[in-house]
């Protein structure tokens, strides 16, 4: 769908993004009619009943090509926005009662797994990966949270029953699309 699509799309009701306030009311209404009636077969009359429209919502031309971003919207104090653009971070899946976590230890490293136990510093997890290298996320936060967006450069080896880690430092929980995309990970070998 081409820019012009989209927006004679959206004056005529027929998308879910909520117009930018105008500084008059009813303005939604007018700036919609004025639109339809600027098109005949979604071609402008002239380009400065265009660019009249692109100024009511803040859209500018560009190279010859219009370009539109509305992502959100503020509404008497309260910010509204797409609810494509919102993440979804939906926690993972437990295995037997236990959740999926992140943990940086001391000296040992970073392990990906299902807490089984935890005393103090000393953690146990099961089913538990090696984190040895990571790419695709800017931190074990992102990694925790969105899982990588760069599986083949990771370095992950061989998924273990169960490990005893002492010295934890860091437990961070992780979202089902982080523990799929670690899981996801090809076994790394030497």
């Amino acid at each position: 769908m081409n820019f012009h699509s989209a927006l004679k799309n959206f004056l005529q009701g027929r998308t879910e993004i909520t117009p930018p306030i105008f500084p008059y009311p009813d303005s939604y209404q007018e700036a919609r009619e004025r639109w339809q009636n600027n098109f005949i077969y979604g071609v402008p009359k002239t380009h400065k009943e265009l660019s009249e429209e692109l100024r009511l919502f803040n859209l500018k031309p560009k190279e010859g090509k219009m370009k539109a971003s509305v992502n959100e919207v503020t509404i008497n104090g309260i910010t509204y926005v797409e609810k494509s653009s919102i993440k979804n971070y939906e926690k993972a899946k437990e295995l037997d009662g236990m959740k999926y976590v992140i943990v940086r230890t001391y000296s040992a490293g970073v392990f990906a797994g299902y807490l089984e136990s935890r005393g103090g510093k000393q953690v146990v997890l099961c089913n538990a990966r090696r984190i040895w290298y990571w790419s695709g996320a800017a931190s074990l936060s992102q990694l925790a949270m969105e899982g990588t967006n760069d599986p083949n450069n990771c370095k992950f080896p061989c998924e273990v029953d169960r490990v005893e880690l002492t010295e934890a430092v860091e437990i961070l929980d992780c979202t089902e699309k982080a523990r799929q995309s670690i899981k996801d990970v090809i076994v790394w070998e030497e």
